[in-house]
Parts: structure tokens; C-alpha cells; sequence
């Protein structure tokens, strides 16, 4: 899980900004850092290992730098870890906007809870039959289309749904989601379960994810 403690949603920055979260790194201690432009393009990032983590939370402070294309430009702050694999282990998002002139206006922490939220099944459940029978919580962070995926080691995509979850009206609402997804697998299968959300904007960057481990039989 990652909690972007600053900047919050909205923020504006000059020059250069100072990301600080608390966050549960990946396997081996990674954690990346990333701003994405309007345009998609890659603006600055920053791959973290922190190879003596033992387990439990680090607190994380690192600068990024940036140059708008325009006197002001909105860009996608994310933080993110992944797997032993490379897969999507947590992602958060926060957007803000870049000034070339201007006063710094840094905003407090937007939603801090996780993204998804799955009832059943639980990690690490072994699932038969072809049939993975899902139910959860979903909270929506902008407008964006919300998958599920079934991630093999390999990094290939077993089965994905589209989720069209109610709308919500409040930040800190979640919308309940029920679903079954189809798999087909010849023997059995560790995959992760990754639930994301990608924006309409930014070149369908990932706004937010969560996963987790499942076993797959035939």
C-alpha cells in the first residue's frame, strides 16, 4: 500500500517537488517514483531499493524535478511497487499542476485508504473449476476505466474484465462490485490478481492498483 502524504491533489509546484509517502515496499525493497505529463511523456522518475527493509512501513522523502511545455501544466505525481516478477504489486496517484511562474500552493493528502478492497476471494485461496467468483470494494479516484487482470509470472494477461462500478459522489466512498471471470489454466497456477484503475487522460497512465496472490487449478 502507498499513502502520498504530500503533495496533495491540486497542489502547484515550481521547479521542482518533494514527494512524501509512507509506503510498503515490494519485493527486495523497490519503490518507484513517477510524473507523467499531459502528453504522457515521462518527466522524471526515480527507481528506490532499499535492501535492508525487514518488513513493515518506510517514511520517503525524494525530489523530482520538471520543466512545464506551458506556463502551467497538469501532471500525474505516482508512486508505485512491484513484485519479484515486475508485476504491479500497489500504485497511487496524485494530480497536480507544474508552474513556470507563480506562487507554490502545496495541498494536504487526498485519499489515503486502499483503492480496492477484495472480500473474497482472499490471497492466497486456491481457486478450481475455471471460474473466479470476485467481490470487493472499489474506491474511484477521477474518471477512468477499472479492470481486473490475471497475471501470470511471465507477465502475460490469463483473463481480464472491464469493471463498471456504480458512481460515487463522495472522496471517501467506495462502491461495492460483484463479478465472475472466466480462466483457463492446465495445471496449477500462481497468478496475481491486480484490480487497477487507468485515466481517460495521460495516455491511460494508472491511477491507482492493488493485487494480490491466488492459485489457479483447471
Amino acid at each position: 500500500m502507498v499513502q502520498i502524504n504530500s503533495p496533495g491533489p491540486g497542489s502547484k509546484v515550481r521547479d521542482f517537488i518533494w514527494v512524501r509517502v509512507n509506503v510498503y515496499p515490494g519485493d527486495g525493497g523497490n519503490v518507484h517514483l513517477l510524473l507523467t505529463g499531459e502528453d504522457g511523456r515521462e518527466i522524471d522518475a526515480r527507481d528506490l531499493t532499499y535492501s535492508q527493509w525487514n518488513g513493515g512501513w518506510l517514511s520517503i522523502a525524494e525530489q523530482l524535478f520538471f520543466a512545464p511545455a506551458a506556463a502551467s501544466e497538469k501532471a500525474l505525481l505516482s508512486v508505485y511497487t512491484l513484485d519479484w516478477y515486475g508485476r504491479i504489486n500497489t500504485w497511487s496517484s496524485v494530480e497536480i499542476l507544474m508552474l513556470q511562474i507563480g506562487r507554490e500552493e502545496i495541498e494536504q493528502p487526498g485519499f489515503q485508504g486502499d483503492p480496492f478492497v477484495v472480500n473474497k476471494p482472499q490471497a492466497g485461496s486456491l481457486i478450481a473449476g475455471g471460474n473466479l467468483h470476485l467481490e470487493g470494494y472499489v474506491h474511484l479516484t477521477q474518471a477512468g476505466k477499472t479492470t481486473l487482470e490475471l497475471v501470470a509470472q511471465d507477465g502475460s494477461v490469463i483473463a481480464w474484465q472491464e469493471l463498471q462500478p456504480p458512481t460515487i459522489t463522495s472522496s471517501d466512498q467506495y462502491a461495492a462490485f460483484d463479478t465472475d471471470l472466466s480462466y483457463q489454466v492446465q495445471k496449477r497456477t500462481p497468478i496475481r490478481l491486480l484490480l487497477k484503475q487507468t485515466s481517460l487522460e495521460y495516455d491511460g497512465q494508472i491511477l491507482a492498483a492493488s493485487s494480490l496472490i491466488l492459485y489457479l487449478d483447471p
